[in-house]
C-alpha cells in the first residue's frame, strides 16, 4: 500500500504502531539472553531483524506525520542485525558465523547502517517534538549533531552516496536505492535538527551567517541546514533523471515512495525559509 500510492496515508502509520506493539509484547525490543528466552542463535538473529524492520518502519512513518515514534530506546537493549548474508547461516548455525567485513554493499549491510541511524533520529526528532517554548538547548543540538557526523563518517565506502551515472553497472539497482535511502535519512535529520533556530538571531550575525563564518549558534545552524536542503534537492534532481524513461531507475521508480518525496519537501520548506 505505501508503494502503490504517493501521498502519505495515516492508517498506515496507525498500522505500523499496532506491529511494534505486538513485537513489543512478545519481546523482540529486547535482548534474548536478558529475559530469560532460550532460542537459537538463529532465531535471536531472526528476532533482531524483525525489530529493525517493525521500529524503523514506526520511526520513519511517525517522522513524517510529525508526531514522536512508539518506541523508547531507553527500554530497549535488542542489538542492531548482524552483517551476515542468507546464505552464510541457518537453523543449524551455533554459533553464528563472524560478521562479514563491510566491504560489500548487501542489503543486510545497509539495514545494520540505517539500524544505527535510526538510534541518533529518534532523539532528534523527540527533542524537536518537546513541547516546551522556544528552541531546544542548543548544547544537546550539537550533541546531537556530533553523533550524525561521527555515524555519517562511519559509512562503509560501498554504501557512500554517489551520482547514478557514475555508479557501475554491476551495482545493483537497490543498492543505489539503499546508498541514497541513507544519505536522504541524514540530510533530512540535519534539516530537522537544525530548523528550530532558522528564525532565531537573524539580525545578530547576518554577515558571519552569509560569509559561512559561523561556527556556532543560529548561524551554524542556518548554514547547516540551508546546505543540506540544497544537497537534498541536488539528489532530488539525480534520482528523477534516472527514472525517466530511458533511465537507468526507470524500472525500478516504484522504490521511490511518498516517504522519499517527504524528504525532498522538507528541504523545499526549508529553502523557503
Amino acid at each position: 500500500c505505501n508503494i502503490q500510492q504517493h501521498d502519505s496515508d495515516s492508517t498506515l502509520w496507525s498500522l505500523y504502531e499496532v506491529g511494534v506493539r505486538l513485537a513489543q509484547k512478545r519481546g523482540y525490543h529486547r535482548d534474548a539472553a536478558r529475559i530469560g528466552l532460550r532460542l537459537t542463535p538463529f532465531e535471536a538473529e531472526m528476532r533482531r531483524r524483525t525489530w529493525f524492520m517493525v521500529q524503523s518502519s514506526d520511526l520513519l512513518f511517525s517522522f513524517q506525520h510529525g508526531v514522536p515514534s512508539s518506541v523508547d530506546d531507553a527500554l530497549c537493549d535488542v542489538a542492531h542485525p548482524t552483517n551476515l548474508a542468507d546464505g552464510d547461516f541457518d537453523e543449524r548455525s551455533d554459533p553464528l558465523p563472524p560478521p562479514r567485513q563491510p566491504v560489500d554493499p548487501l542489503p543486510i549491510l545497509a539495514y545494520v547502517v540505517k539500524s544505527q541511524l535510526c538510534r541518533v533520529l529518534r532523539r532528534v526528532v523527540r527533542l524537536t517534538l518537546d513541547p516546551e517554548p522556544g528552541p531546544p538547548p542548543y548544547a544537546r543540538v550539537r550533541e546531537l549533531h556530533d553523533q550524525l557526523t561521527a555515524w555519517h563518517d562511519g559509512i562503509p565506502p560501498c554504501l557512500r552516496v554517489r551520482p547514478v551515472r557514475d555508479t557501475a553497472f554491476t551495482d545493483q539497482n537497490y543498492t543505489i536505492m539503499h546508498r541514497l535511502m541513507l544519505e536522504l535519512m541524514y540530510l533530512k535529520t540535519l534539516c530537522v535538527l537544525h530548523r528550530p533556530f532558522l528564525t532565531v538571531g537573524h539580525d545578530d550575525d547576518d554577515d558571519d551567517d552569509d560569509q559561512g563564518k559561523g561556527d556556532d549558534g543560529p548561524a551554524f545552524s542556518r548554514r547547516v541546514c540551508r546546505e543540506a536542503a540544497v544537497r537534498l534537492l541536488e539528489l532530488h534532481l539525480d534520482v528523477d533523471a534516472a527514472m525517466r524513461p530511458g533511465g537507468r531507475m526507470h524500472e525500478d521508480r516504484y522504490m521511490v515512495s511518498s516517504l522519499t518525496y517527504h524528504h525532498f519537501l522538507l528541504a523545499a520548506m526549508v529553502l523557503c525559509l
